[in-house]
C-alpha cells in the first residue's frame, strides 16, 4: 500500500509517505512546492504513490479565523491537484484510533506513535549514526504520521472484513 499523507497548512504543510506499509519519506515544504509534488509522476500512481490522504478540517461549532479558511483552501489545492484515489481523515478519527479519546492533544498523539515505533523517543528517532524508524520526524510531520498510520490502520482493517 503505497500513498501520501498530509497535515494541510495556511503556508506549509507536513506529509509523509508510505511505501508497501512502510514510512518512506517525510518533510514539511511550502504548499506550492507540495502542489508541484502532487503533479509529479511518482506522485500519480505511475510511479509509487496511489492515493493522497488528507487531514480534513472539521468545525466544532466555534468560529473559524483566518488561518483556517487558508488551510481548507490548501486542502482543497491539494484535492484538485491530485489525479488518483483520495481520502480525508478528521483530526478525531485519528485521535480515536491513536488514543481513543477525542480530548487526546499533540503530546498525546506524538507519545502513541512513539508507542507504536520503538517504545521510548531514543528507539524511534534513533541517532545520526543509527537512524530509528522515526529518524528526523518533527513538529508538523507528527501529525501527517498520524494521519498516515490512521489510513493504514483502517485499509487493513477493511482488508480484513469485506
Amino acid at each position: 500500500m503505497n500513498f501520501i499523507a498530509i497535515d494541510p497548512g495556511t503556508t506549509e504543510s507536513a506529509y509523509v509517505v508510505f511505501e508497501d506499509g512502510m514510512l518512506a519519506e517525510h518533510d514539511i515544504v511550502p504548499n506550492d512546492d507540495l502542489l508541484v509534488l502532487l503533479l509529479d509522476e511518482y506522485m500519480q500512481g505511475y510511479g509509487t504513490v496511489d492515493t493522497l490522504v488528507v487531514e480534513y478540517f472539521e468545525c466544532h461549532g466555534n468560529p473559524v479565523g483566518k488561518e483556517s479558511i487558508r488551510t481548507i483552501w490548501w486542502t482543497g489545492r491539494f484535492k484538485e491537484t491530485w489525479r488518483g484515489a483520495y481520502f480525508e481523515l478528521t483530526r478525531n478519527q485519528v485521535k480515536m484510533h491513536l488514543c481513543q479519546s477525542p480530548r487526546a492533544g499533540d503530546p498525546n498523539v506524538t507519545q502513541a506513535l512513539v508507542d507504536m515505533y520503538g517504545g521510548t523517543m531514543q528507539k524511534a528517532k534513533g541517532t545520526i549514526k543509527q537512524p530509528g524508524p522515526l529518524f528526523g520526524v518533527r513538529a508538523d510531520i507528527w501529525q501527517a504520521l498520524a494521519v498516515g498510520v490512521t489510513y493504514l490502520a483502517l485499509q487493513k482493517e477493511r482488508a480484513a472484513h469485506p
